[in-house]
């Protein structure tokens, strides 16, 4: 497991029958595929004291030990470990089955070679990122813009509720992450491959993180603004569907992989998905225009006139720093333009020397870059 191997299907099989707490056969393991950050299994399996049910289905996940700060044992075990508790207080996310170590052995006392799997619900339809390219902003688009910022605000409504030391040192620690953690700001760009940074010098990739230290340092003290977060809300982890007529609490959205936080910064989840409608208006269109723009509008104004949280203003420049380098990745998003990578990083620069968020100043960084650089859009998209 430790070079991300199929895992021994008697020890995936004791492992399910442990979360089961039954007695449990499995019937089928195979491989669903790999991603940036890990790899999944399909289990297959029935319960052997009820043989007449129909079988059962899980997804056996595993974290890759390249990158992202998840080079050791322990940082796998602690994204699965944290994983499995988002499950749990994150409204519509899919459920986490368990967590266990895998071994030869089966599920044991934490051997040296062991590695952490998660296993979770399978979720089943399509997301919101496999027909995120070719949105119009039609008036059921518009709706789903609205109903995600509605989703934001009950879920971040749920302030953290810790003693106050702990609250202001877990609010460093989410600004401190947002800097330097394995899957955010620096972790992602050490990630580039060097031959595809012609477009960014060291300089400007130095400017970044230092404008990113200072604005930091001025929101540390905001430890009254933690709250539930989901933490990776972009399309590619939203499922939607119609809300239930009959039932107010099924509100169509199944959520995908909370990550990082339990208590966080409400601007994350928020960056998260705006800055997806804002780089695919300027990959389609070269500027924050368009039926791209109209969606952002729509989820942005909904979730601020609603939450009344003016300060989200000062806070977004830090998270859209590191969800920058997330769009403009070329490993992540290859199919855009070097042009369009070279915008979103510096509009990023622009809005954290500005200390400050607004679709206005968005415009007014974008209308000074196009007169030093034209800018030019391209087709296509993924998530941050």
């Amino acid at each position: 497991m430790g070079e991300m191997h199929q895992p021994d299907k008697k020890a995936v099989e004791a492992f399910i029958a442990s979360c089961e707490g039954k007695p449990a056969a499995l019937t089928g393991l195979d491989k669903l595929g790999e991603g940036w950050h890990g790899i999944g299994w399909m289990a297959t399996y029935t319960i052997l004291e009820d043989r007449a049910a129909p079988e059962k289905k899980v997804v056996i996940r595993a974290i890759r030990p390249e990158g992202f700060g998840h080079d050791f044992a322990s940082d796998r075990a602690g994204s699965l470990l944290l994983q499995d508790a988002l499950s749990r207080v994150v409204p519509g996310h899919i459920r986490s089955i368990g967590v266990g170590a895998l071994s030869a052995q089966g599920i044991v006392r934490v051997p040296a070679d062991a590695e952490f799997v998660q296993a979770v619900e399978v979720a089943t339809g399509a997301t919101y990122g496999s027909r995120f390219n070719t949105l119009t902003a039609s008036p059921a688009e518009l709706d789903e813009s609205r109903r995600l910022a509605q989703y934001l605000l009950d879920l971040h409504s749920k302030k953290a509720t810790l003693p106050e030391p702990q609250a202001r040192s877990t609010y460093k620690r989410v600004l401190r992450d947002c800097m330097g953690h394995g899957e955010m700001l620096m972790g992602v760009l050490d990630t580039y491959p060097k031959e595809s940074l012609a477009w960014l010098t060291g300089k400007e990739r130095a400017q970044l993180l230092y404008h990113a230290e200072l604005l930091r340092q001025k929101l540390e003290d905001n430890h009254a603004r933690l709250c539930r977060v989901h933490g990776d809300f972009h399309q590619h982890n939203i499922m939607l569907s119609e809300p239930s007529a009959n039932d107010p609490a099924d509100n169509g959205i199944t959520l995908l992989d909370a990550s990082r936080f339990i208590w966080g910064e409400p601007a994350d989840d928020v960056i998260c998905m705006g800055i997806n409608y804002l780089h695919q208006a300027i990959r389609t269109t070269g500027r924050f225009t368009g039926p791209y723009r109209e969606l952002f509008d729509e989820f942005y104004n909904t979730y601020v006139e609603a939450s009344h949280d003016k300060a989200i203003e000062q806070v977004i420049p830090l998270f859209f720093a590191f969800r920058s380098v997330v769009v403009a990745h070329p490993v992540f998003i290859p199919d855009q333009s070097d042009d369009v990578r070279r915008t979103m990083v510096m509009l990023a620069l622009g809005l954290l020397k500005e200390g400050r968020f607004s679709t206005r100043l968005v415009d007014r960084l974008l209308d000074t870059m196009a007169a030093q650089k034209p800018s030019t859009g391209d087709a296509g998209g993924a998530g941050a």
